[in-house]
């Protein structure tokens, strides 16, 4: 059966080559890049289980939170490769993956939303709380995050080609540059 592997991954080549990504964007801290050069993995800040590393299909990931200077280019096929999972902003998607349901909003799922609002759920809602101006409809509320275009994974592990190009401030240093270059990753200053 050792005839088979190698057909397997020439299929998963194949498969990728046909259906190439767009990159994928991480905006961080230095400190997050030189660690995961150096270790050759990161995993989440924080309890690992209950938080994910965060990537965006925009090149300005994060908009107007200050997530760090550096900004990263992943090739997204490597990305998806390791298992990372593209977040779909609706109701099922978030019941099936309630791990990322409450990275996203803060709420395991609908039914746990609508009692942290002191609602005994969504028909609770609908009947009495039509003028409470605070919460939305579960619906609507998935929705309002649908312009954050995340991609998340457990854990990352460092492979060659997983980076396309960082891009960071003029101020960086010569030691982590050169740390990034080592890698064969191309380094851009703005």
């Amino acid at each position: 059966m050792k005839h088979l592997k190698p057909y397997k991954i020439f299929e998963e080549d194949a498969y990728y080559s046909a259906h190439q990504k767009p990159p994928l964007y991480r905006n961080t801290a230095m400190k997050w890049l030189t660690d995961f050069l150096t270790k050759g993995s990161a995993v989440p800040f924080g309890d690992a289980k209950k938080r994910f590393i965060s990537f965006s299909a925009k090149e300005d990931s994060g908009g107007a939170d200050n997530f760090g200077e550096v900004n990263i280019e992943f090739n997204a096929k490597e990305l998806y490769k390791q298992g990372a999972i593209e977040i779909e902003y609706d109701v099922d998607f978030f019941e099936e993956h309630q791990d990322i349901c409450i990275y996203v909003t803060g709420y395991k799922n609908e039914k746990d939303y609508y009692q942290q609002n002191d609602y005994k759920d969504k028909e609770d809602f609908e009947e009495n709380g039509q003028d409470d101006s605070d919460t939305l409809m579960w619906e609507t509320m998935i929705e309002d995050y649908e312009n954050e275009a995340e991609i998340v994974i457990k854990k990352l592990k460092y492979i060659k080609g997983l980076i396309n190009k960082v891009t960071v401030p003029k101020k960086t240093s010569k030691k982590d540059i050169e740390l990034i270059k080592s890698k064969g990753i191309t380094v851009e200053t703005e």
